[in-house]
């Protein structure tokens, strides 16, 4: 394992919240997320290559859990980082002990 600390930035600017998720292009090794918080964030992960995962969402109203007059209402949200950076993910790093500062400059256009 290495701890991985890196900085995430969206259009320039630190990402305010978001998630970043580590999985192993071998397959055997563990995957490993946590939060990013101003931008940064820290965690340990397995040597080698790995694909990385961000994702971060905006609160932008209430919606029915359910049809009808009657439902619970639940946040509606919409993802903030566009797919090539967490479904259909194109980032990868190659994970080593004592590594430099990981940096992911994301762009929320093409």
């Amino acid at each position: 394992m290495a701890t991985v600390t890196g900085d995430v930035t969206l259009d320039g600017q630190p990402l305010a919240e978001g998630n970043i998720r580590f999985e192993p292009s071998n397959g055997d090794d563990p995957t490993a997320g946590d939060k990013i918080h101003d931008g940064k964030f820290k965690l340990d992960v397995a040597v080698g290559k790995a694909k990385v995962r961000i994702t971060a969402s905006k609160v932008i109203g209430q919606e029915p859990v359910y049809p009808g007059s009657n439902s619970m209402m639940r946040d509606k949200v919409v993802e903030l980082i566009p797919r090539k950076y967490n479904a259909e993910t194109t980032l990868e790093l190659d994970v080593q002990k004592n590594a430099p500062l990981a940096k992911f400059d994301l762009l929320s256009k093409p």
